[in-house]
C-alpha cells in the first residue's frame, strides 16, 4: 500500500482497521512528503493523519472516524493520491452525567478531554472554558475545573442533578477554540451499590497476588430490565490526592467478579479500589452513574501465591481426545483440555497460570492456552488442539 501526500513532510500517517480503530501502523513520512505503509494484512482500513498542533483528519477529508472512507486491501494493493490538509488547531471531548453520591447526594458531572495533539502545556496553556447548558451560560471557568494529568481531562462536579438537554463546551488556547457537545437525555436514580457486600473488606491485608474482587449487582426499580454496567479501578494512592489509575474495566453488564493479572500489585504497598455502576457500556454514552466508596487494601510482603493449583481431566473436561476431520481430505486432530482449580484465584485473562502437555516416550510438549473461566474465577480452561 502506497499514499502520497506530496505536501511538506509534517503529519504522521496512522492506519487504523476499520471495524475497532485498532492502529495498526505509523508512518512518519518522507523528506518529500510521501509514506508508504507496506506489509498490511487484507482487510478493511481507515487512514488517519495527526501532529501535534493539528486537528486529526481521516480520509477523506473528515475529523469524525465515523465517516472515514474505508479502504480495502487485498494482496498487492496501491492507493495513490491520499491527500492531507490538516488545520492547524486542537480537539476536546466532553460530558456531562448525572452522578448518584454514596452519601445518597446527586452530583453534576462535567468532564472536557484534550486531545492528545494538543500543541502547549497541559493545563496551564488552556485559556478558558465556557459550558453552556439547555438554559443558557453555566457560571463557571476554567478555574473552577480540576485538571487530571493521567487523561488530560479537566473535571468539575457540582451540587444537584444536570437539567435535561444540550451542554456545549468551549475551550479556548492560543486563538484556537475547540467546541465539543453532550446531552443529557434521561435523568435516573441508579441504586447505591451495597458496600456492605464489597469483597475484600475496606483494609483488608491480601497475600495472593491473584486477588478476587466482587459485588453484588443493583436493579433500577422502575425499569428492571435495564442494562446496568460496572467497571472496576484501582489506584496506586488516594485518588482524591495523587493517586494514579494502574487498572481498570471496561464498562460490563456481567461484571460482578474480577481476579486481577499477576505482577500488577507491588508486595508491602496499599491501594484504593472502586466499583462503579452506569446505564450505558461507553463513557460518552453514560447519562446517569453511581459509585461506592474508594476501599483501601494492602498487599503481604512477600506478595505470594498461597493454595497449590490443581486438575481437573474428567469434570468439565477431556484431558485428551483425537477424532478424524474432513472426509474429503481426512487428518486427525488431538485435542486437550483440562480444568485448572485454585481458591487463591485465577485472572481473568488466564495470564496467572500456565499449562504444558507432554507426550509420552519421549514426546513433544505443547502449551495449553486459556479460553474461559467459571464459578467467579476460581477455575478456568485451558485447551490445545494439535492436528
Amino acid at each position: 500500500m502506497r499514499i502520497f501526500t506530496f505536501m511538506r513532510p509534517l503529519y504522521r500517517v496512522r492506519l487504523l482497521t476499520a471495524d475497532s480503530g485498532d492502529l495498526i501502523d505509523i508512518e512518519s513520512g518522507n523528506p518529500d512528503g510521501s509514506y508508504e505503509i507496506t506489509g498490511i494484512y487484507p482487510g478493511q482500513y481507515i487512514v488517519r493523519a495527526s501532529s501535534s498542533g493539528y486537528i486529526n483528519e481521516y480520509y477523506n477529508e473528515s475529523d469524525i472516524q465515523d465517516d472515514a472512507i474505508q479502504l480495502s486491501i487485498n494482496p498487492n494493493s496501491e492507493f495513490e493520491n491520499i491527500d492531507f490538509s490538516l488545520e492547524q488547531g486542537f480537539t476536546v471531548v466532553a460530558s456531562v452525567k448525572n452522578k448518584h453520591l454514596p452519601d445518597g447526594s446527586f452530583r453534576t458531572g462535567l468532564e472536557v478531554l484534550i486531545d492528545g495533539n494538543f500543541y502547549g502545556a497541559l493545563p496551564d496553556d488552556i485559556d478558558s472554558i465556557t459550558v453552556t447548558g439547555p438554559s443558557g451560560p453555566l457560571p463557571i471557568t476554567k478555574d473552577d475545573f480540576d485538571y487530571l494529568e493521567q487523561w488530560l481531562d479537566f473535571n468539575l462536579n457540582y451540587s444537584g442533578s444536570p437539567e435535561i438537554g444540550v451542554y456545549t463546551f468551549e475551550v479556548s488556547s492560543g486563538g484556537y477554540t475547540a467546541t465539543a457537545t453532550d446531552t443529557q437525555d434521561v435523568l435516573r436514580t441508579l441504586p447505591l451499590i451495597d458496600e456492605n457486600a464489597l469483597s475484600p473488606i475496606d483494609g483488608a491485608v491480601i497475600s495472593t497476588s491473584t486477588p478476587n474482587f466482587s459485588w453484588e449487582p443493583i436493579e433500577f426499580a422502575d425499569d428492571p430490565n435495564l442494562p446496568i454496567y460496572y467497571r472496576f479501578e484501582i489506584y496506586d494512592d488516594d485518588p482524591e490526592q495523587s493517586g494514579w489509575r494502574i487498572f481498570a474495566t471496561r464498562y460490563d453488564q456481567n461484571l460482578h467478579s474480577i481476579t486481577i493479572s499477576p505482577n500488577l500489585l507491588e508486595p508491602g504497598k496499599t491501594y484504593y479500589w472502586r466499583v462503579r455502576a452506569a446505564d450505558a457500556d461507553d463513557w460518552i454514552e453514560v447519562h446517569n452513574r453511581t459509585a461506592t466508596n474508594w476501599f483501601t487494601f494492602t498487599t503481604a510482603d512477600p506478595l505470594g501465591h498461597s493454595a497449590t493449583p490443581g486438575l481437573e481431566l474428567f469434570n468439565n473436561g477431556i484431558g485428551a481426545a483425537s477424532w478424524t476431520q474432513n472426509a474429503a481430505d481426512p487428518s486427525t486432530v488431538m485435542e486437550h483440555w483440562v480444568r485448572v482449580v485454585d481458591y487463591d484465584g485465577i485472572s481473568d485473562d488466564g495470564s496467572s497460570h500456565s499449562v504444558t502437555v507432554t507426550y509420552p516416550n519421549g514426546g513433544p510438549t505443547y502449551d495449553l492456552y486459556f479460553i474461559e473461566w467459571t464459578h467467579k474465577r476460581k477455575n478456568s480452561h485451558y485447551i490445545s488442539m494439535i492436528r
